[in-house]
């Protein structure tokens, strides 16, 4: 019995000491977060204690026997080390925010920096450098400048792909980004950009190669205004931004506007064509541009609201409207063909939308390394298209062909996500369920006769990822399940996919 009660004392002694508890936030001097950041104790001889890494929150919880005369070593890529001394700490100790200032040694007159590019489980996380910012005027051309690998961007268009082709998603802080929202991005409060190279199938139903997350620090007040202008001097072309942010707080109020423009007065399309007939034989056909106007604008407003609890949950609204007009989109050639006489044609066509975009997007950061997203977009676009075709003799006002026809259209459509995130120490999970859901009405019109179709299509996708490292050894394990329908008038069908992947990956540097 003595023996039993000296145990009992001893165990319950051996509990008391395991349930001390050591936890804080690593983040850099701009307030923001570090994730992944190491955390290591040791004594003061150097003999390691326990060590980890922080959440994507920056937050860490480090358990230990003795939190006493102890060192707590904080370091990230880029960054100075902070050596902490610890004394006397209670069972539970919270020590708060932790800083870590940007690291930069100077080498006689050069400057020397630590890597800005950190590889982590599912993405590469790119830290731009104090000169990059100080060049850039937008978030566009500060991604033109960090000239992230197999990444192209035309600054002319504010286009971002994937050398060979392949659509890049933008995202800010987590969440999708239209063009002028990126545009408008100030570089100086960009703290860094990820870059995953491989979405995986969680992008198994689209065309995305590529995604690109820019993380912004978020101010709690103030207001920023600021203007894009993109024109040429001699020539009916502009690209021009105009955007306001309001922050109180936690809610940061946007007003976007965005519009495009071009007037040519000599515009050519030319062509070449081959029509093939029995034993191998073609006739050629040359079409040389004659020149003629063309133009269109594109308006574009944006209002948006975001409300953010940093480690809790983020709600954010866009409505947005794109407004398309082209009342001139001719063209007009000279026709060339074998043992034909040369002919001339003119093509007259117009085309106009309105495209209204309601966008919800909400977040929660769960314990334990979790978070769960929804996103739902509801869309409508009306759409008018007119072309008139017409052939004449050479030098003559002779019509030899004429053909004209018009579509008008609408189309109402929902897409919602929901997805289920769990971060462990070496592997990342990721759960998600897709669906869209629309209806199309158009109407054709033309030389032929008069035609009304009415299309319906649904598209679910269920996917599961486990994405992680084995030693260098990095691999991306999914699966994709799809199932879609289409119904128009009279003709339906049902299918699914499936989508198994698998992906290894080893640095040999």
């Amino acid at each position: 019995m003595k023996q039993f009660i000296i145990a009992l004392v001893t165990l319950c002694a051996f509990q008391q000491l395991q349930a001390q508890i050591l936890s804080g936030r690593i983040i850099d001097s701009n307030q923001e977060p570090l994730p992944f950041a190491n955390v290591i104790l040791q004594k003061i001889d150097s003999t390691f204690v326990t060590g980890g890494t922080t959440t994507k929150n920056g937050q860490f919880t480090l358990k230990t026997t003795d939190l006493n005369s102890c060192f707590m070593i904080a370091s990230f890529t880029g960054y100075e080390t902070n050596i902490i001394r610890l004394d006397n700490l209670a069972k539970r100790t919270d020590i708060g925010d932790i800083v870590l200032q940007e690291s930069a040694t100077s080498l006689n007159e050069v400057a020397v920096t630590a890597s800005r590019i950190v590889s982590k489980i599912d993405r590469q996380i790119v830290l731009p450098s104090p000169m990059q910012i100080k060049s850039s005027s937008s978030g566009y051309d500060l991604l033109n400048k960090m000239m992230l690998p197999n990444v192209k961007v035309d600054m002319l268009q504010k286009s971002v792909s994937v050398v060979g082709g392949g659509a890049v998603e933008m995202r800010i802080n987590d969440i999708k980004a239209t063009m002028p929202q990126v545009t408008s991005l100030q570089p100086n409060d960009v703290i860094r950009v990820e870059y995953i190279d491989e979405p995986g199938v969680r992008y198994g139903d689209s065309n995305v190669q590529a995604v690109i997350n820019f993380i912004v620090k978020r101010n709690e007040s103030g207001v920023a205004l600021g203007v894009n202008l993109n024109n040429a001097l001699t020539t009916k072309f502009g690209d021009d931004n105009l955007y306001i942010k309001v922050n109180h707080k936690r809610s940061e109020f946007g007003l976007n506007y965005t519009m495009s423009y071009r007037g040519y007065k000599d515009r050519y399309v030319d062509d070449t064509q081959l029509f093939f007939g029995e034993n191998d034989t073609y006739k050629k056909r040359t079409l040389e541009g004659i020149s003629v106007p063309f133009k269109y604008q594109v308006h574009s407003v944006e209002a948006s609201y975001n409300f953010t609890k940093t480690d809790k949950h983020v709600l954010n609204v866009v409505f947005r409207n794109e407004m398309y007009n082209a009342p001139k989109r001719d063209f007009s050639q000279l026709m060339i063909e074998d043992g034909q006489p040369n002919k001339t044609n003119y093509t007259a066509a117009t085309d106009q939308s309105n495209t209204p975009v309601l966008d919800v997007y909400y977040r929660a950061i769960l314990p334990k390394e979790q978070s769960f997203t929804a996103n739902i977009v509801g869309t409508y676009i009306n759409s008018n298209y007119a072309r008139n075709y017409t052939e004449y003799e050479m030098n003559e006002n002779i019509v030899l062909s004429d053909y004209a026809y018009s579509a008008a259209g609408e189309k109402y459509s929902v897409i919602g996500e929901a997805i289920y995130d769990k971060t462990f120490s070496s592997l990342k999970l990721n759960v998600g369920l897709k669906h869209s859901q629309s209806f199309l009405q158009n109407r054709y019109q033309g030389t032929t006769g008069d035609v009304t179709t009415k299309m319906q299509t649904a598209n679910s996708y269920l996917y599961t990822q486990i994405q992680g490292k084995l030693a260098k050894l990095n691999y991306l394990l999914g699966m994709g399940v799809s199932r879609q329908s289409f119904n128009e008038n009279e003709a339906d069908f049902t299918y699914y996919t499936f989508q198994p992947s698998l992906m290894l990956s080893y640095p040999v540097i």
